[in-house]
């Protein structure tokens, strides 16, 4: 099973109704309340092996599984509000280690402007990898148009925030993948600066080269990344690996190619890049190099579903 073929069938379902704004397919949904808010609602996961090493710090698991689900609210150029978590505890965890990772969810949910207000515990059996689902709420202004992933438009530019790539220590197994702060300031700094002219936007966590494939796709558009670039973590790791890496958590976007942003953004001063075009062709993403040589991207990631 792979992960995107079975996203592609729970977007087909869909979800119907004149109060949702944003369903299935993009880094959250949008829900209208009946005050006429905007709620923007998220959830995501983290699996010990699959998504950080066994043995890292629970402090620092319990960080990431805030900050993933956030990331996603950022995304959506939304302000966190509370957030849910769940937890799946091997029934040979101590009780002190317990609760330290239940005082970690809310100690980093709160850091983040997220406040921890309830969620759920359950004993797996012994062996059994951790797992934490982290649902997280926020808010976009009423009638804000939610920036999506369909929303690229041909002739638009293609942006990235940060650096990709080298996001994992082999040896440690920490890095970038569990310290990332999610791009929350940001997203709303490139929507006020971008304005009518932001297409779409989503954050980068299962690879570059993958997810903007997955605008193209959406947008029924080509993205035409730039490899000589694309701003790099590791200068000694070629873009071609630092694009599939994934973990980066930086967001990816479109704007309209006259709309020219600043290489730094004014307020946090994290550094905007800008590493393609959107054209016309064959829906997803392809690398051009120095010589000219063009690559496909479609599948330059990582899929969670993958055997």
């Amino acid at each position: 099973m792979k992960e995107s073929e079975l996203l592609e069938r729970i977007m087909k379902i869909g979800a119907t109704g004149s109060d949702i704004l944003v369903g299935p397919g993009d880094d959250a949904a949008v829900v209208r309340t009946p005050s006429g808010d905007q709620l923007v609602l998220t959830v995501d996961q983290v699996i010990e092996g699959r998504h950080y090493r066994s043995g890292t710090p629970l402090q620092i698991v319990a960080r990431k599984a805030v900050a993933r689900s956030i990331s996603d609210l950022a995304a959506m150029c939304a302000r966190p509000a509370w957030c849910l978590a769940t937890g799946a505890l091997p029934e040979d965890m101590s009780q002190s280690d317990a609760t330290l990772l239940c005082d970690a969810l809310r100690e980093h949910a709160a850091a983040f402007g997220c406040p921890l207000v309830g969620g759920d515990i359950a004993s797996v059996p012994r062996g059994t990898p951790l797992m934490l689902t982290v649902t997280a709420a926020g808010f976009q202004p009423a009638g804000m148009r939610s920036p999506l992933r369909s929303g690229a438009k041909p002739g638009d530019a293609v942006y990235v925030t940060g650096a990709i790539g080298a996001s994992f220590d082999a040896t440690t197994g920490l890095g970038h993948h569990v310290s990332f702060t999610p791009r929350v300031a940001e997203s709303h700094e490139i929507y006020v600066l971008a304005g009518d002219t932001l297409g779409a936007m989503m954050d980068v966590s299962d690879g570059l080269g993958l997810d903007a494939s997955r605008i193209g796709k959406a947008s029924g558009v080509l993205v035409m990344l730039d490899e000589t670039s694309i701003p790099l973590r590791d200068a000694n790791r070629s873009a071609g690996r630092s694009i599939a890496d994934g973990e980066d958590y930086e967001l990816l976007f479109t704007a309209r190619a006259d709309m020219k942003l600043p290489e730094r953004l004014p307020r946090s001063g994290t550094r905007v890049t800008r590493i393609g075009m959107v054209v016309g062709g064959d829906p997803g993403a392809a690398l051009t190099s120095l010589d000219g040589a063009t690559q496909r991207l479609d599948d330059a990631g990582w899929d969670h579903g993958a055997r």
